[in-house]
């Protein structure tokens, strides 16, 4: 490719290219050198990142998803990339959170086509169980205390807790009709 054809567009095509052909280190390179062209082009981003996960380049994958992330933290497929960069290098909390942004940002599940709607309820599984765990772990963890203490002293502290553990929900009152102020 000569210099004057090296546009943005020009490049990722040629990545695409030598992705489809089996050739990921050269798309690797030619990513690289189309974000460096456009580095505000989060698609461009999210394809080098392909191409150094599929050469197993793990740092080079993550900074390329930061990047992404940093144009646009709420792109639905780097926040995906991210979490399951994570789950794979053995990160699982970090995992965790990533995968509860991926969720918090996707469309509702009558949207979803079948391949999202299998990847993210794979999520919701693996944060329903992470957070079982920690609630497990923060249990054993304040039993003692709790041991120690009235339940009632201590029940607006185990409302906090299982209210950030998602255990317990939050419901806002609202007034649905004439407000009258200082009325509970």
């Amino acid at each position: 490719m000569t210099a004057a054809a090296e546009t943005p567009q020009a490049l990722n095509s040629a990545g695409m290219r030598a992705l489809a052909e089996d050739d990921p280190a050269t798309a690797t390179d030619l990513f690289a050198r189309a974000t460096a062209l456009d580095p505000a082009a989060v698609p461009l981003w999210i394809n080098l990142a392909k191409a150094q996960r599929l050469t197993g380049d793990e740092a080079g994958e993550r900074a390329s998803l930061e990047a992404a992330l940093a144009i646009d933290a709420t792109h639905l497929m780097a926040l995906i990339r991210l979490a399951e960069l994570h789950e794979r290098v053995g990160e699982p909390a970090k995992a965790m959170l990533a995968w509860v942004k991926a969720i918090a940002m996707a469309p509702p599940a009558a949207e979803r086509g079948e391949a999202l709607h299998a990847l993210l309820s794979r999520a919701e599984a693996f944060v329903a169980e992470r957070s079982g765990m920690l609630g497990q772990a923060v249990d054993t963890a304040l039993a003692a205390t709790r041991a120690a203490h009235d339940p009632a002293t201590l029940r607006r502290v185990n409302a906090a807790i299982d209210m950030t553990l998602g255990r317990r929900r939050v419901y806002v009152n609202e007034c649905a009709g004439l407000h009258v102020p200082f009325l509970p």
